[in-house]
């Protein structure tokens, strides 16, 4: 059987291939195949990124990563890859879309 590629999936593939990878990767985990985790962590975060609008994803904003406390600084998309700096080095990176999460500091702007 020949695998379909995630970027030629409908969104509802995309949602039951998510759901694959994450009952793929509780097993692996459960079985300590820590590098299978892995590979299923990331075909996760690249199918969700299928499903994540590019347009929400901008240049010179600060993201954080999901599965990490690190924060991410957007120079640019291509694709589903989003590519920039972590906070406080100076190698560029690259993520999948899918595994950015927006920063939301709305409820600092409501303490006196």
């Amino acid at each position: 059987m020949q695998s379909q590629l995630l970027s030629e999936m409908s969104n509802k593939k995309l949602q039951d291939e998510m759901r694959r990878c994450q009952n793929s990767a509780k097993i692996a985990i459960e079985n300590g195949v820590t590098n299978e985790y892995q590979v299923y962590e990331q075909r996760y975060f690249l199918a969700k990124s299928y499903l994540t609008d590019p347009a929400n994803i901008e240049a010179g904003i600060t993201y954080g990563i999901e599965t990490t406390t690190d924060l991410f600084i957007v120079d640019y998309l291509d694709g589903i890859m989003a590519y920039g700096k972590v906070l406080g080095t100076k190698e560029n990176r690259a993520f999948p879309i899918g595994k950015l999460v927006p920063l939301d500091f709305s409820r600092d702007s409501q303490h006196p």
